[in-house]
């Protein structure tokens, strides 16, 4: 306390430009003076006259405003409407809370929903045999199948193509239902969307 309140007198001195600079001197000084008072109670009594002419010097850059009154609205506002919400409604609720633990895949996920019997009919993994592979300005390719298909890269990556054409592909979907092309000659796949 000794140390911090000659820098804080001193740090109010030098930042106040509108208080009489004399006056506000002569308060810090008695309030610096304060602290080579040895009896515990003396020394408070000084404190605290040393405040109170320091906050009465200063009082005037320290007014508070007054609040502004509130502007009221031109329309009125209406209340919320009542929650009706009755004890019959949480059996709906731990039905929806099954149902979603049910499901594998979150309810964000991009990939298209399947029921089984799409599943069934279109099989997960099969074999193509690519007879032209095209690209535009961007490095997006085009893999035309033998039977007419066509599949677009969706990804925008570098990819490596076959040594030589026509080409044996395999074609399998993710887990989230996205198509994907892999070649035999490399590791990679890459994901594809099918055109026509």
């Amino acid at each position: 306390m000794q140390i911090i309140l000659p820098l804080l007198v001193g740090g109010i001195l030098f930042s106040s430009t509108a208080v009489a600079s004399d006056s506000l001197a002569e308060a810090a000084k008695k309030a610096v003076n304060c602290s080579n008072i040895s009896d515990a109670d003396a020394r408070l009594a000084c404190f605290d006259a040393a405040s109170k002419r320091l906050s009465a010097l200063l009082a005037p850059e320290m007014v508070a405003k007054p609040a502004e009154t509130p502007v009221k609205p031109t329309t009125p506002v209406k209340p919320a409407p009542a929650r009706t919400e009755t004890v019959a409604a949480k059996p709906d609720v731990k039905k929806k809370a099954e149902s979603i633990e049910e499901e594998t895949l979150p309810t964000w996920a991009s990939g298209p929903r399947h029921t089984e019997e799409e599943r069934k009919q279109d099989s997960d993994d099969f074999t193509a045999t690519i007879v032209r592979i095209t690209s535009n300005n961007l490095g997006r390719h085009r893999f035309y199948t033998e039977d007419g298909a066509v599949w677009e890269q969706t990804q925008l990556v570098k990819v490596r193509k076959p040594r030589s054409l026509p080409a044996v592909a395999e074609f399998r979907r993710k887990m989230t239902g996205n198509p994907v092309i892999s070649f035999e000659n490399s590791g990679r796949s890459y994901r594809v969307r099918r055109i026509k």
